[in-house]
């Protein structure tokens, strides 16, 4: 069969269109950019269970969401921040068994950062460090002690802590120096928030800080020893109009190794400062239950020897 000229021209640029679209759809493919997070599984699965598991590039408009898991709201907000500057993202998950060992995977550049933010003064140089989430004193703790004493404890200034026993954990390095500056009475560390609790409650101490619980009407927290038939719980609550505050920023935490290391970091703090400049970043934080008013007027208790945070 014989293809005249005029059929072949046709034929070649017909060709031609459907390379153009179909480089056109590869290319808008391969635009959107894959992020590994090096996070636990209780982060993971609430965030993507609380999002329908939608990839962050296809939640075109923002839902807030509600979760206990400070790491969830942080993913939450990590896909806010990409969507903000229009750079399309899908998130990938490793599992990290807790923070010490999701740090070490991005480290390594097994992973591109991690799921929560990180305290300014416990960062490491071995990795890239976000423009700040929370800024200095922004973030706020609660004195949470038993029903009982939020009306027994009288506590105004940071003085009022000498005859008071508090607990916390050695290992959560600034609520230990916060304690630690507080000169309380007796220090007391527990390795996980349960005997924390469980301290308090029996009166072995008298407070924890914590961090206040929005989500709550009263801002108190419970926690609950699921494996046990008799569901056994405790609960605690905040002295109410007291407050410390953090000196310190709060910061993401990207890898400085792996090959996107740059990019991800320009496009992250770019969303930072939008969202910021905006008021959004407090905005979420205040829907997702982490942060309210409920406590704008409650007095902050002055420290002394606390090292400016950054």
């Amino acid at each position: 069969m014989i293809i005249s000229g005029g059929a072949l021209k046709k034929a070649i640029q017909l060709s031609s269109y459907v390379l153009f679209f179909n480089l056109l759809f590869i290319t808008k493919v391969l635009a959107v950019e894959t992020i590994v997070i090096a996070t636990s599984r209780y982060n993971s699965t609430d965030y993507r269970h609380l999002t329908n598991d939608v990839p962050c590039y296809k939640q075109a408009k923002y839902q807030p969401i509600t979760s206990k898991y400070r790491g969830a709201i942080d993913i939450h907000m990590l896909c806010q921040l990409f969507n903000a500057v229009n750079f399309p993202v899908t998130f990938v998950f490793t599992p990290a068994f807790d923070y010490t060992s999701a740090v070490k995977l991005v480290k390594q550049g097994k992973a591109d950062m991690i799921a929560e933010t990180a305290w300014s003064n416990l960062i490491s140089n071995k990795v890239l460090k976000s423009a700040p989430i929370y800024k200095k004193n922004e973030y706020e703790l609660g004195i949470y002690t038993t029903l009982e004493k939020t009306t027994t404890l009288k506590i105004n200034t940071a003085h009022d802590f000498n005859i008071l026993t508090g607990v916390s954990n050695k290992l959560w390095g600034n609520d230990w120096k916060l304690l630690q500056t507080l000169k309380t009475q007796n220090m007391l560390s527990a390795n996980n928030a349960l005997t924390m609790f469980r301290l308090v409650k029996y009166n072995n101490a008298d407070f924890v800080l914590w961090p206040f619980y929005y989500q709550s009407d009263d801002m108190s927290y419970t926690l609950t020893v699921a494996d046990r038939k008799d569901q056994q719980y405790y609960k605690l609550y905040p002295v109410p109009n007291i407050k410390l505050t953090m000196p310190y920023s709060r910061h993401y935490i990207l890898s400085g190794v792996t090959p996107r290391s740059e990019l991800i970091m320009e496009t992250l703090n770019k969303g930072i400062e939008r969202l910021s400049n905006a008021g959004k970043i407090r905005q979420l934080y205040i829907d997702c239950g982490f942060l309210s008013d409920k406590t704008k007027d409650w007095k902050t208790i002055e420290l002394t020897n606390t090292k400016n945070g950054q």
